[in-house]
């Protein structure tokens, strides 16, 4: 019986600590990737242009919203499989992670950069698939 409340206690210290640090870390961040595709720059820029598309060849996309372009440039907002996020052309990710322990995870285990990276694995494999 005592090990089993040292094991709880130790698993309730260790959420404690990884909440602790999550909530010291900030809410908002900013990630970007960038990635070689075997196409030439208009076949890359056809591609990337047309974002209703993207759900043909991003299986981890669930919906797309567009949104009114910025600066110019598309900008959507994406659900995908890791949740909302704000989507600009340049492939830049703003997002922000409200609960502490997501914000400690994505922080130090999975990395901010996950949806892009996906993104541009997708975006290889469509280039050089059918």
């Amino acid at each position: 019986m005592r090990w089993i409340l040292w094991i709880v206690g130790g698993l309730a210290a260790f959420v404690a600590v990884v909440a602790f640090i999550g909530w010291r870390l900030p809410k908002a961040h900013t990630a970007s990737v960038s990635a070689r595709v075997p196409l030439s720059p208009d076949a890359v820029y056809t591609l990337l242009s047309d974002v209703s598309q993207y759900q043909s060849w991003r299986p981890e996309l669930k919906r797309l919203e567009r949104l009114p372009d910025r600066d110019g440039r598309p900008a959507w907002v994406e659900e995908t499989t890791s949740g909302r996020l704000p989507m600009f052309f340049e492939r830049t990710e703003d997002g922000e992670v409200y609960n502490p322990i997501f914000r400690f995870m994505a922080r130090f285990v999975f990395g901010y950069q996950g949806t892009l990276n996906s993104f541009m694995s997708n975006l290889q494999k469509r280039a050089v698939g059918p």
